[in-house]
């Protein structure tokens, strides 16, 4: 079942935000996917289904 793109376009934009922010403080090749969710208030499986 295809999924509402409206909220698959906020919730990339959560995560990127959220990646943004942790760039600040920390090296990128430090960043977890989990630190990413965690930031943007979203299940980790959130990443796998809009990233690959």
């Amino acid at each position: 079942m295809p999924g509402n793109q409206k909220a698959d376009d906020y919730l990339k934009e959560c995560m990127a935000d959220a990646l943004i922010e942790l760039m600040k403080t920390k090296p990128f090749d430090k960043i977890t996917i989990d630190e990413i969710a965690q930031m943007a208030e979203v299940h980790r499986t959130t990443w796998f289904r809009n990233f690959s």
